[in-house]
Order: structure tokens, then sequence, then C-alpha cells
């Protein structure tokens, strides 16, 4: 699984850019699907639908937070290893707490917000290989986030690398027994760094330049399109570069993955699925990031393999989503779901399929901050609670939703349509949905939701909770590795940074002055002297 991978990273889906080689195998070998989709595009949320098979109104993540896990629910992990599986989760989760296991037997975990080391095993990997005075194992994540910048660990050792290499030891220790693995590799999530070796492998690619909007987006997706980074056109079209890249990267790890399927003599006997938690706006309709019930974001790609089950270079048109994951896997294992809440999605392998895939329901946040959506194969109509604000998309005339039907005079057809999936998406909301989203047997009205522009600036907070003063001491400045991660990026311009807002959420006063009267390059000079 990979982490804010959009629908059109790969080249089955039919893209000429795309340098997957082994992701296109896969999908040779089995099942691509055409319209899978993430039902909630942020992170936590979209996991525990994976979990539990079922959405918010359930497992209670509407958004990404903090809250602990305080559910009776069934689990995916839980159900496979009373049923006999060892279940293993390497890589980024995203579960609260971060150790909460949900049932695994193990867990070797690459948390980007871990507040100590001791809770991210690659931290403790990296350690032991001698990294571990880097401060931003997974980029730099403050100031710099949506900028180009480089891999500050080699490929060796990098953590797209380390999932994989995990991943194959435990097939090796378990290839004896039935087993569950979750490989959740944190790429291409921003920020978007690859190690030198993957830097250039998509320089020349004809990766096309981002939609544009041509109509009015709404408040929350306006919010998402201001910035405190300066992105012009050549930085985005490398930032593009450098997230394909990284997909690039993990491709190269998940054909390692299958090439030790083979070797184990396991890949006939193995339920390979590939998919993403969500995708990525990446400059599309001028926005960035997730969150947002726009294609770039909520069309994710998927891919099953099941020999003997699932044909050979299939490819499924209707709608699948990531609540159709548990009930797949239960098939497999032959196991009957336990939980009394019906479940919105249903296996893949159905020999006698009963949901109705001809629509696809999306949802994100709660209260007047909740949007929800319902699409069909031409049209998608989107609402907004804070002020009942409505969108309608013709998928088929405007594939890229560059033009809002709803900023000019309906036609009877686009008219129809809204009525027809307004009223059904009611009906799904009054089901799957918050509970006081419907009253009276309509979507309700709440006061217009103030949205205003995201700032992305995480510092990591791990080398200041260190025990030891001395290897507390060793870690790197984070002003060092800003000047390190984008040194062989000419396209980064520091000076030109909204730096009072970096320094507002805790960047360095002094760093910043010195950025807008001295050179970059002097400065990583002279950290490089004093370290």
């Amino acid at each position: 699984m990979a982490d804010q991978m959009r629908f059109d990273a790969t080249g089955a889906a039919g893209s000429g850019w795309a340098r997957t080689p082994n992701l296109d195998r896969l999908a040779a070998e089995g099942c691509f699907f055409e319209n899978a989709f993430c039902t909630n595009p942020v992170c936590t949320p979209a996991r525990h639908n994976i979990l539990t098979g079922l959405p918010p109104r359930f497992h209670g993540y509407w958004r990404n937070s903090p809250q602990p896990w305080d559910k009776d629910l069934p689990v995916m992990p839980r159900l496979l290893s009373r049923a006999g599986y060892v279940t293993q989760a390497i890589g980024h989760m995203g579960f609260r707490p971060q150790r909460h296991d949900h049932g695994f037997d193990g867990m070797l975990l690459a948390e980007h917000a871990a507040n100590n080391r001791d809770d991210n095993d690659y931290a403790l990997y990296l350690k032991d290989a001698g990294f571990g005075h880097v401060r931003n194992i997974f980029g730099v994540a403050n100031l710099i986030r949506f900028q180009p910048q480089r891999s500050l660990i080699p490929e060796e050792h990098h953590l797209t690398t380390w999932i994989a290499d995990r991943s194959i030891e435990f097939l090796r220790d378990n290839r004896d027994r039935p087993f569950f693995l979750w490989s959740s590799w944190f790429a291409p999530h921003a920020p978007f760094q690859v190690p030198e070796s993957f830097s250039q492998v998509l320089a020349a690619a004809p990766i096309p330049d981002p939609v544009r909007r041509l109509s009015p987006l709404p408040p929350k997706a306006q919010a998402y399109s201001q910035h405190e980074e300066v992105i012009g056109a050549e930085q985005l079209r490398r930032s593009r570069e450098l997230y394909h890249s990284a997909v690039s990267m993990i491709d190269k790890n998940i054909g390692r993955l299958l090439d030790e399927l083979e070797a184990l003599a396991l890949a006939d006997d193995t339920l390979v699925l590939f998919t993403s938690d969500h995708g990525d706006n990446l400059g599309d309709l001028g926005c960035f990031n997730k969150s947002l019930p726009y294609r770039s974001c909520c069309r994710i790609p998927m891919i099953l393999r099941v020999p003997g089950r699932v044909a050979a270079r299939s490819r499924y048109d209707d709608f699948v989503d990531l609540n159709d994951i548990l009930p797949t896997f239960l098939d497999a294992a032959g196991l009957a779901y336990p939980g009394e809440a019906e479940l919105p999605g249903e296996s893949l392998l159905a020999d006698a399929p009963d949901k109705d895939r001809s629509v696809q329901y999306l949802e994100n946040d709660f209260g007047q901050q909740r949007w929800i959506s319902l699409q069909d194969h031409r049209y998608q109509y989107v609402y907004w609670y804070g002020d009942g604000i409505e969108e309608l998309y013709d998928l088929k005339e405007d594939p890229g939703q560059q033009v809002d039907l709803m900023h000019a005079p309906l036609t009877p057809a686009a008219t129809a349509a809204r009525d027809q999936l307004r009223a059904r998406l009611t009906e799904y909301e009054s089901r799957w949905g918050m509970p006081d989203g419907v009253q009276n047997g309509d979507l309700t009205v709440m006061p217009e939701a103030r949205w205003t522009a995201a700032r992305h600036n995480h510092f990591e907070c791990w080398p200041e909770n260190l025990p030891d003063d001395d290897e507390r001491a060793a870690v790197n400045p984070n002003e060092y590795e800003i000047l390190r991660a984008v040194r062989d990026e000419p396209l980064v311009d520091l000076a030109r940074l909204d730096l009072d807002a970096w320094v507002k959420a805790g960047g360095s006063q002094e760093f910043a002055h010195r950025l807008r009267t001295e050179s970059a390059a002097d400065l990583l000079t002279e950290y490089e002297r004093l370290s």
C-alpha cells in the first residue's frame, strides 16, 4: 500500500510518463480496477475504513485526528490472526495510538509524527545503521514541504527500501505458515524526496501540466490553493517529477517482493492487493495536498492478483473502494464477518455480487466543514454542509473537473442528474454518513465554514526527547537539513518563502534573517564547517 498515490501514477492506468514496470506486471497478472476510490481522502479515516470495513460513522475517525481508538469493532488483522494467520504490519500505519496493534502479531512502524524514537522502528534502524544524526528522516516537512528536495538518506537505507527489506524478511521467516502482511509505504506522501539514485528517473518524462480550474472553487478548496510556499510552474513541474520518482522507487521494491514470492514458491498461493489510502492534488485545479472531493484526491490505483480466482489481464470498470478490502480478505480466508453492523463493501471475489457498483459515495470531515459526494459514470455531485454549497461535474465532457456546472444555468440533462444524485446521496448519507446530516428527508444546511490557508510546518520533535545529552547534541540542526535537502535543487529559492509564517510555527528567527541576507550556498558551507 502506498500513501497519497494517485490513480494516474502507473503505466497500467495509461499514463505514458509513469515508470512502474512491476505494478504494470502485477496488473497484467491480475485485475486492474479502473474506478477505484478512497471513500474519505485523508490518511486516518481511510486506513480505519480498511481495518474495519466501516465508515467513520462507526469507527469515529472523520478526519486526521489524535483521539485514541476506543471502539469495540471487528478488525481485519485480529480476525485473520484468530483464524491462524500470522499477521504483520510494516511501515506507516497511521493508527491512534501508534502502537495500538489491532490484532497484528507483529508491527515494525515508521511513523513521521512519533514523539519518541523508541516508538519508531525505522528511526531505531537508522541509529544502528549510522544515521542516528539525521533529524528529518521522512524529508523536511517544514518550510520546504512541497518544494523539490532530496532525501538525506541513501537508497540502501531509505524508508522505501527498509519497508521492502523487512517485508522480505517476514516472507522468508513465515513461508510455511498462513500469513497476512500489510506493507505500507509512506511515499509518495509529501515531502516529495528521493535519494540521488532516483532523482532524475523522470526528468525527461512527459508528465502533463496540472489541470487548470475554469470556474470558482468552494471555500475549502480555495484555502488549499493558497500556500506558504512560492511554487512557480518550474518548481511544480519538478515536484511532480519527484512525486512520480517516489512512485518508481516503490515500484522497484514491489518488484523485489513479487520476485521473493516467486523464489519462495508462494506466488500461486498468495492474494496480492496493491492500493493507496488516497491521492494528491499535486497542483491540479490550483490545489495541493488532499481532503477535497476531486478525482486527484479520491481516485486511487487498485490491483488484485489471486491466481485461479482472478483472470489475468482483466480490467473492471464499475466502482470499487477501500471498504471492499476487508470483505475481500475475509472471503479469501473463508471467514464470515462477525460484526453486527452491515458492511458497505463487498468482496471483490464474490460469485454472486450484490453491491450496487453503479455509483460511488465519498465523504470527508464532520459538522459544517463536511462535504459528501455521489457520482455515477457520467456526473459527480458534491454537497458542502457549510452554507449548503453544491457542485456538479460532467465527467464525460470534463474529466479534469475544471468547470463546476452549478456556476451557470443547468441544462435539462444536468438538472436531472443533479436531482437524482442528490436524492440518492441523501439516502447514502442517512445510512452511512453523519448522524445529523439528514433532517426531514433532506440534507442539512449548516452555517458557512470559515477556512484559512493551510499551513504545513511539521517539526520533528523526537530529537529533543532523546534522554542522552551527547546523542541529542549530535542530531543535525533543522536549518542545516533544510539547506542540505535543497542543495541540488536549483529551482528552490528559500529567501522567497513565507519565512515569517515558518518562524511563527517554530522556525529560527535568526536563520530566517540570514536566508534573506546571505546566500544559501554560503550558509550551507558554514554549517558543514561547524559540523
